[in-house]
């Protein structure tokens, strides 16, 4: 028989037949026989039935809702299966169902149902837009897949804050994601809201207040950089699992707060000792940094007056200008004392924030003037 439909009623036996393009609708009924064979074919709401022997080709695809594929032995067929939507389901009538079996779709459109330590495979055409959950069949033995709207991925996410001296952070460590049919995770979202840090991916900053869509593969590229000291980020995060996304999660990401690095002044007015023309920056201050574990990373010095002068490595610095010096170069830095007191200030970087300026005054040292002295003298008589 070829096309042929078998309607509400109806009933089409094949047995040591073939039969093609076949069209069963809802209450009609094709049983195939050990010996018979069917295919292609189509279930629109109607039940193929296979018994143990008979054979299916050329494909079984379901045509809306309502139908069912119904397998009487344990060997499955090879044909491909296409066009499941929810209401559809698969009757294995062959396969015990134990409880604690399952259905899952594996790559490659594979359909893997496992019952009492044994698994059984169908394969579907493509991804269908529906999961699968198994159970007994009205038969009280067999295994009956059923189709289920699928579930989306959920992330969760707690609110973090950097520990001292911490950038960044990868963005796996910031969430976790589960997904109730099992399904891989094919896609990741991202957004930053307020755009203190920021979200990179492999380095390369993104923009601000967008959905930034990454494939599960390249996840290990994202991170997520830490803002100013003390600012807060609000951010997002959701999952796709290949057919829907899982609804955004929020979080807020905090930079760790620094305290900056405090200059103290030795002597408000240092003034040089007679005959000193200059003086190391290092003996005119200290510096202390609150936060355990950081160093100062830089300093500047500033000259108000410009009576005298800053010099670095032996290089004279101008006057009413900002100095910026790393650290290293501390000990190759000097104020050369002028022939007038100068206004001097001094702050330190730490690496995250500048310390506030502070002043003093370099005054230089004493200079008298000569003194000469003379007695009176007084000539002899002759010559």
């Amino acid at each position: 028989a070829a096309f042929v439909g078998v309607s509400s009623g109806g009933v089409l036996n094949v047995a040591g037949a073939v039969t093609n393009n076949i069209g069963v609708f809802a209450g009609g009924i094709e049983l195939v026989s050990s010996g018979g064979s069917t295919g292609p074919v189509t279930i629109a709401g109607g039940q193929v039935e296979l018994q143990a022997g008979s054979v299916a080709s050329g494909g079984i695809t379901f045509s809306g809702s309502g139908g069912q594929l119904k397998i009487d032995g344990t060997s499955m067929p090879t044909t491909t299966i296409s066009g499941l939507v929810l209401g559809d389901s698969i009757d294995l009538a062959g396969v015990t169902f134990s409880s604690g079996g399952s259905a899952t779709l594996l790559p490659g459109n594979v359909l893997r149902v496992t019952e009492g330590g044994s698994s059984y495979s169908l394969q579907l055409d493509q991804t269908p837009a529906v999961r699968f959950s198994v159970s007994v069949d009205t038969g009280g033995t067999g295994t009956l897949v059923t189709t289920h709207a699928d579930n989306p991925p959920v992330t969760t996410a707690a609110n973090v804050t950097a520990i001292l001296g911490e950038s960044s952070v990868l963005s796996s460590a910031l969430f976790s994601v589960s997904d109730a049919d099992g399904d891989v995770i094919t896609q990741y979202a991202f957004w930053d809201t307020q755009g203190n840090g920021h979200w990179a991916i492999n380095g390369v900053t993104q923009a601000t207040n967008q959905e930034i869509d990454v494939p599960a593969a390249n996840l290990s590229q994202v991170s997520y950089v830490f803002g100013p000291s003390g600012s807060t980020d609000t951010l997002f995060v959701r999952a796709n699992d290949g057919t829907a996304w899982g609804g955004w999660t929020q979080f807020t990401a905090k930079a760790f707060v620094d305290t900056p690095p405090t200059v103290i002044a030795n002597n408000s007015n240092v003034t040089a000792a007679h005959g000193q023309t200059s003086v190391a920056a290092s003996t005119l201050f200290t510096v202390t940094d609150p936060d355990v574990g950081q160093s100062i990373t830089q300093f500047a010095f500033w000259d108000t007056g410009g009576n005298g002068h800053w010099v670095v490595n032996g290089a004279v610095q101008a006057t009413e200008v900002e100095i910026d010096i790393t650290a290293a170069q501390l000990a190759q830095t000097s104020y050369q004392f002028g022939q007038a007191p100068d206004q001097l200030w001094a702050r330190a970087y730490d690496g995250y924030l500048w310390g506030a300026w502070v002043p003093f005054t370099a005054t230089p040292g004493p200079n008298h003037a000569p003194v000469v002295s003379a007695s009176d003298a007084t000539a002899t008589h002759g010559p």
